[in-house]
């Protein structure tokens, strides 16, 4: 009998089988017959060790990646950004990777900087530098497939103070004290706060009143008393905010009147402090009816009969004048000052 009625008769196809039962192993191949066994004792029926080819199945393989994490976060630290999220509960779910870059979102699980993988739901990514931080969290299985990521960003914090201010000085003025300074070139400079005490330089950016805060690099601190030593700390800070150690200054503000001009006294008419006549100049007044103090402490007295406004600065210094024959504001050497003040 040929094996192809052998293969294609049940009964003879059982006893042929019957007779393999001593075969410790081995495949029977005819067209489309595949007759594979192992067979221990070979006892059983031909179910048990032969697979015919319209009863194998095939297996599909899964393109389905697990869902995404959910609470995706990035927090700025110190050189650093802390990284949160949740897993999904998918039964296929067998990890997450992340990847950075500083320019935009990583678009694939292999663009970018590697950062982290594993079954985790926190990390922190450390070693940073003070730029934006652009993150994209991957899912994936076994197989692997990738979700398509959920994305956040950072820009870590840095734990140094800028430099200090330059140059921090306090000049007294009328009832005032004029403060500037130069503020430093670190990257990440954010302003300038300056507080100030009567009994001793401020210690801490807490310490004593604050004055200003901000990024100009002059500041006038008005409405005070004369003859009172004011102590001023100016700190530098950045975003955290770290405060740099500070600069200190000190000035005595004065107020109170000073002399302008007299008459009597052995003069010939009126004179000024600096000892101008009557009408000679600028410096002297004939009826003098206003006057008026500016915030920097400069004073403006009208000259009626001479038909001028005069400037004098908080010492008691003539600055310049309008009016009185002249063609727009004279400084105090006669050079024009412009057609208003």
């Amino acid at each position: 009998m040929s094996l192809e009625q052998i293969v294609n008769q049940p009964s003879q196809r059982k006893g042929l089988l019957g007779r393999m039962k001593n075969i410790v192993g081995g495949a029977l191949l005819a067209g489309s017959l595949l007759l594979g066994a192992y067979m221990p004792g070979c006892v059983g029926r031909e179910e048990e060790y032969v697979v015919w080819p319209d009863e194998q199945q095939t297996q599909q393989q899964d393109t389905t990646p697990p869902a995404d994490v959910s609470n995706f976060t990035a927090t700025a630290g110190n050189f650093s950004v802390d990284l949160s999220w949740m897993n999904p509960n998918d039964g296929d779910f067998a990890g997450v990777i992340i990847r950075r870059k500083t320019t935009d979102y990583p678009a694939n699980p292999t663009d970018g900087t590697f950062v982290y993988t594993g079954k985790g739901q926190s990390y922190t990514d450390s070693g940073l530098t003070d730029v934006m931080q652009y993150y994209r969290i991957f899912t994936f299985d076994n197989i692997p497939n990738y979700s398509s990521g959920v994305t956040n960003s950072a820009k870590p914090l840095d734990n140094s103070p800028p430099a200090n201010v330059g140059g921090f000085t306090a000049t007294a003025g009328y009832f005032l004290v004029d403060l500037s300074w130069t503020n430093p070139s670190s990257s990440d400079f954010a302003g300038v706060k300056i507080l100030r005490k009567t009994t001793g330089y401020p210690a801490n950016p807490t310490d004593g009143m604050m004055v200003y805060t901000g990024t100009d690099q002059t500041y006038t601190d008005s409405g005070l008393a004369e003859a009172v030593n004011y102590y001023y700390t100016a700190f530098s800070f950045d975003e955290v905010p770290n405060y740099a150690g500070g600069r200190q200054a000190t000035a005595q503000p004065y107020g109170g009147a000073f002399a302008i001009a007299w008459i009597g006294g052995g003069s010939n008419g009126w004179k000024t402090i600096d000892g101008a006549s009557l009408n000679s100049d600028y410096r002297s007044f004939t009826y003098p009816s206003g006057l008026s103090i500016d915030s920097a402490g400069n004073i403006y007295i009208a000259d009626r009969a001479n038909r001028r406004i005069s400037k004098w600065n908080s010492a008691g210094s003539a600055i310049g004048w309008i009016g009185g024959g002249s063609n727009g504001w004279k400084t105090t050497s006669g050079a024009a000052a412009g057609s208003d003040y």
